[in-house]
Order: C-alpha cells, then sequence, then structure tokens
C-alpha cells in the first residue's frame, strides 16, 4: 500500500539481519534470466554511448579492487575500547577511534553529513541517524572491537551491523595492508544502515543491498565495467536469483556479482525523478516482501526485470562491433577521449582567434571614428546596429568597414 505521508522510523522497530541469510526477492535492478534478448543493430550513436560511459567509469570510479565490506548480525556484546582508542559523541555519531587520527574523524563526519541527507532524499523517508563508528588501525584490531560472536569477515576493510547502527572501518585492507578509500567504504556502510531502516528492517536480496550502496558510494570503476562486459560476452552472468542469499566467495565471481548488482540497480533507477524508486521503498516497508514491492512500483516480475537488464547490458556491449573485442575496446575508448580532448582545444583555439580578430576591428573601427571626428564635416556617431559602427556626413549615413 503506497502512503503519500512521510515516515519517521525509529531505532526500536529494526529486527536482525544476517549478511549470509538475506531472502531471496527480486530487485528494483534485478536480472533473472529468462530468455535471450532479440538481435540488436549496430548503431554509431550506441556505440559512442557504451564508449563515453567507459571513460566517465574509469574516471569517476578510479581503480578497483575486490568489495571488501559485509553485512553482518548483531551480535550480543559490544567490547569497550582501551587504550589508545579514545570515544567521542558528535551530534548522532557515537566516534570510536585511535589517538592522533582526529584528522581524519574530522573528515569522515563532513562524508557523514553530506551523505546522510542524501540518502534520505533518495529513499524518500527520514531516519534516525544515531549510528556508532569505529574507526581501527588494522583489521585484527576490528575483530577485537567487533560485537562478540559476530566477527567482521576476513577480507572486509568495511562492516555495518545494521541492526545496530554500527559501523566498523579498518585504516589498512586485510592480506595486501594497503591503504583503502575509507571515505567511500563508509558511505557504502552508511547506506546498508540506512536502507535497513528505511524499509522497517525487513529482509531484502543481498544483491539489492549492495547494489544501492555501489550506486551510493559513487563506485563505478574501469575494472567494474570490464568485468560486467566481459562477463556478459562470455555469458557468465549470475541469475538473480542466485545473488539473493548471499554472493560467491572466489575472488573472480565475487567481483562479477557486485558489478551486476550495481548495473541492475543502476538500470532500474533510470528513471530520473527517482519516484517509483521511492515506491519501491515505501512498499518494501509495508513488508509486503520484494515481489509484491516491485510490481507495485514497477508493474514488473522480477523476471522481466532481469530480462529488461539483460537486453540493456547486451545492447549497450552490441554497440561496438564484433571486430572489436577484448582490451581493443579499451584500447579504442582510450583514442576517442584523446581525440575528443584534442578537439575540443582545437575549437577553444579558434574560438579564442576569432575574439581576437574581433577585438582588432573593433579597435580599428574606434580609431578611425576618433580621427574623422577631428574633422569639421564628420559630426555624430549614430549607434544602428551595436556591431557596425556608422557616422553621419553631409546628412547621409556610412558605416564603416
Amino acid at each position: 500500500m503506497r502512503r503519500d505521508r512521510p515516515r519517521t522510523l525509529s531505532t526500536g522497530r529494526f529486527v536482525e539481519e544476517s549478511w549470509g541469510t538475506l531472502s531471496h526477492v527480486a530487485e528494483p535492478h534485478e536480472l533473472v534470466c529468462s530468455g535471450g534478448p532479440s538481435a540488436i543493430r549496430f548503431s554509431v550513436r550506441r556505440a559512442f554511448q557504451a564508449l563515453l560511459l567507459a571513460f566517465c567509469a574509469s574516471y569517476a570510479g578510479g581503480a578497483w579492487a575486490q568489495p571488501a565490506d559485509q553485512i553482518v548480525e548483531m551480535g550480543p556484546d559490544l567490547p569497550a575500547p582501551g587504550a589508545p582508542y579514545v570515544t567521542r559523541v558528535q551530534g548522532p555519531v557515537t566516534w570510536v577511534f585511535p589517538q592522533g587520527a582526529e584528522a581524519m574523524i574530522e573528515d569522515l563526519e563532513d562524508e557523514r553529513a553530506d551523505a546522510w541527507p542524501a540518502l534520505e532524499a533518495d529513499f524518500g523517508v527520514q531516519v534516525d541517524e544515531q549510528i556508532e563508528v569505529r574507526l581501527v588501525r588494522n583489521p585484527e584490531e576490528m575483530r577485537e572491537l567487533a560485537p562478540t560472536g559476530a566477527p567482521p569477515p576476513g577480507n572486509a576493510t568495511g562492516v555495518a551491523y545494521t541492526a545496530r547502527g554500527l559501523i566498523m572501518l579498518s585504516m589498512v585492507a586485510p592480506e595486501s595492508w594497503d591503504v583503502p578509500d575509507i571515505g567511500t567504504v563508509f558511505v557504502h556502510e552508511l547506506s546498508h544502515i540506512a536502507l535497513h531502516r528505511a524499509v522497517n528492517g525487513h529482509r531484502l536480496p543481498r544483491w539489492f543491498v549492495e547494489g544501492v550502496a555501489i550506486n551510493h558510494a559513487g563506485e563505478h570503476g574501469f575494472e567494474r565495467l570490464k568485468t560486467l562486459w566481459n562477463g556478459e560476452r562470455s555469458d557468465t552472468l549470475f541469475p538473480l536469483e542466485t545473488l539473493s542469499d548471499a554472493f560467491p566467495s572466489r575472488s573472480h565471481e565475487v567481483n562479477l556479482a557486485y558489478a551486476q548488482a550495481a548495473d541492475v540497480v543502476r538500470f532500474l533507477r533510470e528513471d530520473r525523478d527517482g519516484r517509483r524508486f521511492r515506491e519501491l521503498i515505501e512498499e518494501l516497508a509495508e513488508g509486503d516482501g520484494f515481489v509484491a514491492s516491485l510490481d507495485d512500483a514497477y508493474a514488473r516480475t522480477p523476471g522481466v526485470l532481469e530480462a529488461d537488464w539483460r537486453a540493456d547490458l547486451n545492447e549497450r556491449v552490441s554497440s561496438i562491433p564484433l571486430i572489436v573485442g577484448g582490451s581493443t575496446i579499451w584500447a579504442f575508448a582510450g583514442l576517442l577521449l584523446i581525440a575528443g580532448y584534442r578537439r575540443r582545444r582545437k575549437l577553444h583555439r579558434l574560438k579564442l582567434a576569432q575574439m581576437a580578430e574581433r577585438e582588432r576591428q573593433d579597435a580599428r573601427a574606434i580609431q578611425r571614428i576618433e580621427s574623422m571626428a577631428d574633422d569639421e564635416p564628420w559630426v555624430v556617431v549614430v549607434a544602428r546596429d551595436a556591431d557596425v559602427p556608422t557616422v553621419k556626413h553631409d546628412g547621409q549615413e556610412h558605416t564603416l568597414h
């Protein structure tokens, strides 16, 4: 049932959620294979759109590694932080962080202050902002400060305990010990908590939850796009149904699963004003389940949604001639970017030259007017046309060229 009134939700109504047991439901960006797409004609316009998408993705998202966040169950107890960790309450957020990391906390607070209102606007509902964020020095300390009995997965640099409003972030990644993009991971986890609260804690498909968070965090890297396209061309995409409860564990498979989730959600949200997406969130909050909510908001079944998304993806991939494949696509995309840049530079130089020539012509015209004004017969300057100087001589008007 749809409602036109805003809803303010409280954490007391949330239910516990387990990252490994998310219920299977079709989501707004769900891709359920149900029949092959029809043949697509090659379109030059479509090809350039596809390559432009590749450019934007490569510059907007930057490098992309294996996803390293999880949604985990609540856990009974939350260990108290000891030295060198300090606790600070700032507005609706309780921050726990090591001494010396104050600057990082200030940056994260700025991220949260910008991201949370955007999340509420996107979901179309106000939600409780109370959260606790624990920034830790390494994955080992993240396990030590995590809720007892609910440790984060071994590959996680960010964890969202959605039912209790807890986010844990590691300053270094496990195994590689690389420094992750903490701000991006943080917004991703904020999305998990806000979505959980916006739907009153009702269970959602895993692919939908991750796809929404990826779009909120802007994690659209070049490698993710390439992974998705390779999956489509090699016919190795996962049916959405298999991604509803959990994601695969092997690295290349989980990368593809995240790429699919992000793109299905993107496809589902192509309506410009976001109205249907907000209707979906409202239906989900009523507890009618994903399938019924999808039908109410989008008039689609999960199977139809997946088929439509697969057809759209196939068209984007097929927009590039079959003779151009593999790494050639990305090299070609780079050449187009360079060509576009050079063309813009050329047009810019041409425009500057035209402006300079125009200024020189105006200056010469003014000099001629001034010199003629010194002679008795030339008496009045008439502004007939703002671009063409005109003078009157012996009762006749003359334009200066």
